[in-house]
């Protein structure tokens, strides 16, 4: 099976935070919290993983079927940006190895469904 690497799928950058124990994290959404030391402001990851998943998509025979993966974050953006209310997922527990099921059709993402494994 064929595969690409897309860097606008990659994890929000946290600047001088990257690295360190997310319990240092304020509580979410993180807004433009880590911008102040060095990392990427929330509306802006959320613009690249759209930007880079439509692109993608828009590209994409009509009935294929694509897996993107990426880190929770970058997914719980990616929601907000075509969206989804944010607060539905935080009640969940929505992180790492979650699973979106999300429909493409005519340039428009819709949810259809999240298998969380925690």
């Amino acid at each position: 099976m064929s595969y690409q690497r897309l860097k606008g799928l990659k994890e929000e950058y946290f600047g001088s935070f990257e690295g360190q124990d997310e319990r240092l994290n304020p509580q979410v959404p993180y807004n433009d919290f880590f911008v102040q030391y060095g990392g990427e402001n929330q509306k802006d990851v959320q613009k690249r993983v759209f930007d880079t998943i439509s692109s993608f998509m828009a590209k994409a025979h009509p009935n294929e079927k694509v897996i993107a993966v990426s880190h929770a974050g970058a997914c719980f953006n990616f929601l907000i940006a075509i969206g989804v209310d944010p607060q539905q997922f935080l009640k969940k527990r929505f992180g790492n190895c979650s699973i979106l099921v999300i429909d493409y059709k005519n340039g428009k993402f819709k949810l259809e469904d999240l298998i969380n494994p925690n």
